[in-house]
């Protein structure tokens, strides 16, 4: 059995808009990562749910379906498949996500933060 620590994990972290995978679950990668600033462009996941989870500062979500909120440590919510969304924070906000191992980062959008699975190894 391997124990993990999520703050270790994002202590490792040195990117924002660059989530790292920290173990996984079945057909999911649960990843950290940290987000400051706007540079995720809206996307959709065609493949899977997107779950995020709240594990300090504030993000703010926004989707096509729900509009825009923000979310504060200890909040989740998930993103359905095929739903347009976005996400970013004024100031430095440390997120958990879970998603399909099959997700692609920024979705079918290209953008000079899209990460590979392979990138997104330790």
């Amino acid at each position: 059995m391997n124990n993990t620590n999520l703050k270790d994990h994002l202590a490792k972290v040195t990117e924002y808009f660059s989530p790292k995978i920290v173990t996984e679950v079945n057909d999911l990668y649960i990843k950290v990562a940290k987000i400051k600033g706007d540079k995720i462009p809206w996307h959709t996941h065609d493949n899977g749910d997107e779950m995020f989870y709240i594990l300090e500062g504030e993000l703010t979500m926004e989707t096509k379906e729900h509009g825009k909120f923000v979310m504060t440590k200890g909040d989740i919510f998930s993103v359905p498949k095929n739903v347009e969304h976005r996400v970013y924070a004024d100031t430095e906000c440390h997120i958990m996500l879970i998603e399909g191992k099959e997700t692609e980062h920024t979705g079918k959008v290209e953008s000079d933060i899209t990460k590979s699975i392979e990138e997104q190894k330790y």
